[in-house]
Formats: C-alpha cells, structure tokens, sequence
C-alpha cells in the first residue's frame, strides 16, 4: 500500500497570484515573508521556488510610543536611554531572490492603524531584503505586497510602484535609496543615544 509523504494542510487560505506575476516568467526564487501558517502558497510554486523567511516577531508588549517617546532624557539624567531592537532574519540565509512577497498586517480603520509596531517590522525585513538582493544582483529587485492597507510611502515610494491589482501592489524600489532610508534610526529614542555607544 502506497503512502502519502505530503503532510496533510487543513484550514489553509489559499494564496491566489495576481496576473502581472505571469509577466515575471519562470524559475524564480520567492522570498516570503510573514506567511507562515496560515496559508497555501503553493499557486505560487509555477512561477518559482518559494521560500520561507523565518523570523522571530517583535513583542506584543513593544508599542509605538516605546520607538517614538514624547519625552527623551537627553541629558541622561535619569538612565543612559534605551531603544527596542527589531528582531530579524538571517539574511545570509536567503540569497539570491529575484522576488519578494509580503503580507503586511492592516488593522485600518481602527485608530493608529498606522502606528502598529508588528507591520512596521515587516516593512523593515521586506525592505533589508530588497537591498541586500538587490545590490548583489545590481538590478531592479521586484517586491510585491498584500495588503488592505497602502504600504508605507517613506519607505516605498509612489515613484516605485509599477502596479496595483486589489489588495497586491508590486513595486521595484531604488535600491540605493531605500539602503538610505533603511539606514536611519528607527524612531526617535534612538536620536538621543550617545555618539560613542553607536
């Protein structure tokens, strides 16, 4: 009797492509990010190898006035200031990505929608990714996103868009000026750290 080695996937979204990847071609590697779990990707697997980008979330208790205090001890006259690190993925783990998928939380039209720290971690990966890939590969890198939300304009620009279809919007960003902006400070608790610990 023959056995059947594939795990059995219940309760799994079906990950639909959007038509302007079949403009993409075939035998691509497909980053993807933040889509662990609950969904089947595997209509994207005709266009590619899909990769799974591992990473440990940001905590739940890691809020957006903890990034961006009202107040900062500039004079550090109560404790040497403090900023949360965003967890990360092993980026030498994935090289050579000529794609990359994310899905992006969107909590709209709930109040401060924007200001969620979980989907800000997720334009921090996706955008590292494209620049590391990017610049090894010196061309374009193509990123696409899901999402009910707009992804975020100061990282990923309208001048970069090249589509949008419903809830997909693909971009191919310049990289070196997303290395730029992905090089500043990720909030303001960190303009207050001293030079000499940077």
């Amino acid at each position: 009797m023959e056995k059947n080695l594939e795990p059995i996937k219940k309760n799994l979204t079906m990950l639909e492509v959007p038509s302007f990847v079949d403009g993409f071609g075939g035998g691509l590697k497909i980053g993807m990010v933040n889509f662990e779990g609950d969904q089947d990707v595997s209509q994207w697997r005709k266009h590619g190898e899909t990769i799974p980008v591992h990473f440990d979330r940001v905590p739940e208790a890691l809020k957006w006035q903890d990034l961006f205090p009202e107040w900062i001890d500039e004079e550090e006259e109560s404790e040497v200031p403090k900023c949360p690190e965003f967890p990360m993925p092993n980026f030498d783990k994935y090289p050579n990505m000529d794609l990359i998928v994310a899905k992006l939380p969107c909590k709209y039209p709930i109040n401060g929608w924007s200001r969620d720290v979980f989907r800000l971690q997720v334009h921090l990966i996706t955008a590292k990714m494209a620049v590391k890939n990017g610049k090894k590969k010196k061309k374009k890198i193509k990123v696409v996103f899901t999402s009910k939300c707009r992804p975020m304009l100061e990282l990923f620009r309208c001048n970069d868009l090249v589509k949008q279809e419903g809830d997909w919007w693909y971009y191919e960003p310049d990289v070196e000026k997303l290395e730029q902006k992905i090089g500043l400070p990720v909030g303001s608790c960190k303009l207050a750290l001293p030079l000499w610990g940077q």
